[in-house]
């Protein structure tokens, strides 16, 4: 089994290999025949594209044997411990206990208009150095996997920064000699599936683009970890007999309509790496979750079944779920999908359907959303389900039901998506869309969910991050302490000036900007400005007036 100094390494490569092109990428796979009984100390995996960026159509209910139970298939059975051979049966539990996790953002930015440039893509906009990650602490957990855990995002942190600091260095150098001006993007995304004392489950992703074509790569390392011994999980603790896995993997996913999913695996499990994330009752492979239910023969059971009191569960691609909602020992069948202007909902042999006289415009839900997972909620002893569901061009509606009666019944609706980290339903994040400075704008925000099904936003601000924006009119606002909040006094920020806008504030209406300074060493200002979201002002002035053409194309996905 691979220790936690096998992370590290694993890191490390990620950093030094996240910027270079590979061979690698190209290489056939080759078709396993064996099941493999080798470990492997490299976690390096291939380049990999964004889970939420595919837009294969998938139907509402393919049919995926073995997936389906009978509604008296019984949970109550035992598993094994890490390292023995596995049992193949479910004991289902809620007396696990999170790893509360505390996440950090840092970004490092700059940059200004290319006089030189005549190209119309960046004619109108700042060319930029940005280099961002988000760190995550350990609060309640053993000491060794908080202190690994710890060492690992401050590896990451002061990878960024060194690359800021060696990037803008050039970007400034090229400005003085009236060269043309670089730009070059350049982070790190963390996903976790599953944080508690029996697994810690997530990916980390490096990602850069830059004007540099032999520099833009897209590189994912996902790591399940053992947290009481801090050790890395390899596919053989979890997975019991890889071959039968695989073709389950060929099989469910062809049957969605997504073999590019399958062909991932396959790729990485050819060269010993590991390609899926660990969730209470399945894994999750480029976003998709393939569920243990049916095919327990391929997992160690040990890893499955054990939750939190409270917690949150994803349903599948093809809007399936089958999972003990109401704690009798019993699996339920949720079915979710929407045709001919209706939204049906099937648990077990009962089916529910909505129309527009219960939901509002219900009849423009054409499927569940691929870029949002719809998911199912167990709160201080209530049952809630929460699906993402198309309206049009991609924008996503989430619509909440209450499940305690054992029906569907329906209780809030919003528009927004579901972040891929769903941990804890007592603070999970919803990206809302808010139409901003001339388009629409995807803001994170920290939400929970009541034991009424309202979802309650823990923040006044949603948070979000242009890139760089070079000002070209004053506008005025409230300078402020980001950390406290503390008011500091009136500021102006001038004409010529480079910021980012960093939070929008619904209720007050305001939006916040980060003054940027190529040295990331000096203070960063930020102002709060009053931002008429119904005429598209700020501090008074049209938005093209103070930022002219730059916003089409300046948000930070």
């Amino acid at each position: 089994m691979k220790k936690a100094v096998s992370l590290m390494l694993a890191v490390a490569m990620l950093l030094g290999c996240v910027a270079c092109t590979s061979e690698e990428t190209t290489k056939k796979k080759k078709k396993k025949t064996s099941k493999k009984t080798s470990e492997t100390e490299d976690t390096e995996t291939e380049p990999t594209d964004e889970p939420t960026d595919e837009t294969t159509s998938e139907p509402t209910n393919p049919d995926v044997t073995g997936t389906t139970p009978s509604s008296t298939d019984d949970t109550s059975v035992t598993g094994s411990r890490p390292g023995a051979s596995g049992s193949h049966e479910w004991e289902i539990s809620d007396d696990g206990e999170y790893l509360t996790l505390l996440r950090e953002t840092f970004c490092y930015q700059y940059g200004e208009m290319d006089p030189n440039e005549d190209n119309p893509m960046w004619k109108d906009i700042a060319k930029f150095v940005r280099t961002a990650c988000d760190t995550y602490t350990i609060v309640n957990g053993p000491q060794q996997i908080t202190s690994d855990f710890e060492y690992l995002y401050q590896t990451i942190l002061d990878n960024i920064t060194s690359s800021y600091d060696e990037r803008i260095s050039a970007f400034l150098e090229a400005k003085n000699n009236g060269e043309a001006l670089p730009f070059y993007n350049y982070r790190f995304e963390t996903t976790v599936y599953r944080a508690d004392d029996q697994m810690l489950s997530f990916s980390i992703r490096g990602l850069i683009d830059s004007s540099q074509a032999d520099e833009i790569d897209d590189l994912e390392l996902i790591i399940n970890l053992d947290p009481q011994l801090s050790e890395s999980l390899t596919i053989e603790d979890i997975i019991t007999d890889e071959d039968a896995l695989m073709d389950y993997i060929e099989e469910y996913f062809d049957a969605l309509y997504l073999p590019e999913v399958a062909e991932y695996a396959e790729e990485l499990w050819d060269q010993d790496e590991e390609f899926f994330g660990v969730t209470y009752d399945g894994i999750i492979i480029r976003g998709h979750k393939l569920p243990v239910y049916g095919h327990e023969e391929c997992f160690n059971m040990y890893y499955f079944g054990k939750t939190p009191s409270d917690y949150i569960l994803r349903f599948e691609d093809n809007g399936d779920l089958v999972w003990d909602i109401d704690g009798d020992n019993v699996f339920d069948t949720i079915h979710a999908g929407s045709g001919n202007g209706e939204l049906s909902i099937q648990i077990n042999d009962q089916t529910y359907v909505f129309t527009d006289d219960d939901i509002t415009d219900v009849s423009n839900l054409y499927k569940l959303s691929s870029r949002s997972p719809s998911v199912l909620i167990r709160r201080e002893g209530k049952t809630f389900m929460i699906l993402s569901m198309y309206v049009y061009n991609q924008i996503v509606e989430l619509l909440t039901f209450d499940l305690s009666s054992g029906k569907p019944e329906f209780v809030y609706d919003m528009t927004g998506r579901l972040s891929e980290t769903l941990l804890n339903p007592n603070a999970f994040d919803i990206l809302e869309l808010v139409p901003v400075l001339g388009s629409a704008a995807e803001m994170r925000r920290e939400y929970e969910i009541q034991t009424t099904g309202k979802l309650l936003p823990h923040t006044a601000f949603g948070y979000y991050e242009t890139l760089p924006l070079v000002v070209m009119s004053d506008i005025s606002g409230d300078q402020f302490d980001w950390d406290s909040g503390d008011m500091i006094g009136s500021y102006t920020i001038s004409s010529g000036a480079i910021v980012s806008a960093c939070a929008y504030g619904p209720n007050n209406g305001t939006l916040v900007f980060k003054v940027l300074d190529a040295d990331r060493n000096n203070e960063i200002k930020y102002v709060m400005v009053k931002y008429n979201k119904d005429t598209d002002t700020i501090d008074g002035k049209a938005f093209n007036e103070v930022f002219g053409q730059q916003l089409e194309d300046t948000y930070d996905d």
